[in-house]
């Protein structure tokens, strides 16, 4: 699941999302692949994952407690970037 996960938040990084959230469209357009992103990132959040990985992160597995407290880390960062402050 860690992987599948880590997949969906690669596949823009959150520099390029920050050049663009500031930006107004181009020609009025709205930027489907920004929208797209905030939806999957919305219904991830909506469904616990925040919970979840930080319940995750505080078990005693190192490897495993790394790996969601990365992974929460790359959530945050990409709702950071993504969502209005």
């Amino acid at each position: 699941m860690f992987e599948i996960l880590f997949e969906l938040l690669h596949v823009v990084n959150p520099q390029s999302l920050q050049r663009h959230c500031g930006r107004p469209a181009s020609r009025g357009r709205p930027n489907l692949l920004l929208s797209y992103m905030v939806v999957v990132l919305f219904a991830l959040m909506d469904c616990g994952l925040i919970k979840i990985l930080t319940e995750l992160s505080l078990r005693d597995e190192a490897d495993f407690s790394a790996m969601a407290l990365h992974l929460l880390g790359e959530v945050l960062d990409l709702a950071s970037a993504l969502f209005p402050r």
